[in-house]
């Protein structure tokens, strides 16, 4: 037969004890123990995790930030996006004129955009030197000059 009596929470339970068994006394006091050592190792690993997250934290925000490309010296021609590596002085500059965007044809035949359209616009079909800054695939043209001939 089973017991009937209403489940009492630990307090009671332990008062309870006092009045009857030393055994069950004893296993009372075990559990408080075992609970007071478990919210303890609760809390300090709540405690290690919030200082992991706030180290963390500190690491992103000082991270340096990223580097920006330095300029560098760049050799080929200008054409245009439809002409592309088919350097033709004639149709690049007729290209231009229709409304085509200019880009930079490096030694290597890479067509490479150019994001300040502008700087280019007097050098259509020419053999440059371009001082720039190239990222992300995309150069941003410095300075330009006709190459040495």
């Amino acid at each position: 037969m089973s017991d009937m009596r209403p489940k009492l929470s630990t307090e009671a339970r332990l008062q309870e004890a006092r009045e009857t068994n030393v055994v069950e006394q004893k296993i009372i006091l075990k559990e408080i123990a075992m609970k007071k050592v478990l919210s303890s190792v609760l809390l300090i690993s709540l405690l290690f995790s919030m200082a992991a997250a706030k180290s963390n934290a500190r690491k992103d925000a000082k991270a340096p930030a990223a580097t920006a490309p330095k300029a560098q010296d760049f050799d080929g021609w200008v054409s245009d996006e439809k002409c592309g590596a088919k350097v033709d002085a004639e149709c690049s500059k007729k290209c231009q004129a229709a409304g085509a965007k200019m880009v930079f044809v490096n030694p290597e035949r890479a067509v490479i955009p150019v994001s300040n359209q502008e700087t280019l616009k007097n050098f259509a079909g020419q053999h440059v030197n371009i001082k720039g800054k190239l990222e992300n695939g995309i150069l941003t043209v410095d300075s330009v000059k006709p190459a040495a001939k």
